[in-house]
């Protein structure tokens, strides 16, 4: 764009700022799934949670595989229920996660 940056200087993308423009995502500090879906999705290289380019995440495959397997494998079995009560503040360390953990109530599908 037109930022002007010197020569050799340290550039970095934190896809924790990234994922909550304001000029990229509506209501951008809203859980709201279905952006991701039909022809409101986002633009190439405004999500990027496993980073982009020649850096990026070698576990990348592994990680979103293992995550639908894991959230479909429990919710065949078990209906999830977070606290009614909670609320949960993301921390941003090396991954995003909720500060408290994730308090949750599973109880089997009748």
């Amino acid at each position: 764009g037109d930022i002007a940056v010197e020569p050799a200087a340290l550039v970095l993308v934190v896809p924790w700022l990234l994922h909550r423009a304001q000029d990229l995502w509506p209501d951008a500090h809203l859980f709201r799934p279905e952006r991701f879906l039909g022809p409101e999705r986002p633009q190439a290289y405004s999500y990027i949670p496993f980073a982009i380019g020649p850096r990026i995440c070698a576990g990348l495959a592994f990680g979103m595989t293992e995550a639908v397997l894991c959230l479909a494998t429990i919710a065949q079995r078990h209906r999830i229920r977070i606290r009614e009560d909670y609320r949960v503040e993301p921390v941003c360390r090396l991954t995003l996660r909720p500060r408290e953990g994730m308090p949750v109530t599973l109880s089997a599908w009748s």
